[in-house]
């Protein structure tokens, strides 16, 4: 085999390993800095939710939504709530840089008072990829009354 064919197979190799050793991007809820708000003075039911990516690299394009559960679903009249849609439905994409957030904030108005009992743990934000893979499903922990 020349040298030049040698050269080339080390060359094409090496750039398969490199590329197959790229990290991922790695989506979190940041529980820290996301929140649920309980506004009964306004009607009010805000979630605040702070997404991270604590990867090597940029996401792909992602959306999220919201499961609500149990009691608070038949009180705001949905268990599922998509972030942020267009005129058909379709969600907004979104993508996080590596190292970065991304904010998400929903609103919903109540009829009724809410106690934290009626919220606690009747909140998940799902994310999911280009594929429509579910990439985090986790819940949303604290809760702040105004």
């Amino acid at each position: 085999m020349n040298r030049a064919a040698v050269l080339l197979i080390t060359f094409v190799s090496s750039l398969s390993f490199l590329i197959g050793c790229q990290g991922d991007a790695n989506i979190n809820l940041d529980q820290e800095k996301s929140y649920i708000l309980v506004d009964n003075n306004r009607s009010m039911l805000t979630i605040y939710a702070m997404l991270r990516n604590d990867g090597d690299r940029s996401s792909d394009e992602l959306y999220a939504d919201f499961t609500i559960k149990d009691q608070l679903a038949e009180r705001l009249g949905s268990d599922k709530i998509l972030y942020k849609t267009d005129n058909q439905g379709v969600p907004e994409r979104f993508s996080i840089e590596e190292g970065r957030g991304f904010f998400i904030s929903e609103s919903f108005s109540i009829e009724e008072d809410l106690q934290d009992v009626d919220v606690e743990e009747s909140i998940v934000i799902n994310v999911y990829d280009e594929e429509e893979e579910k990439i985090l499903e986790d819940t949303m922990e604290n809760i702040k009354k105004e």
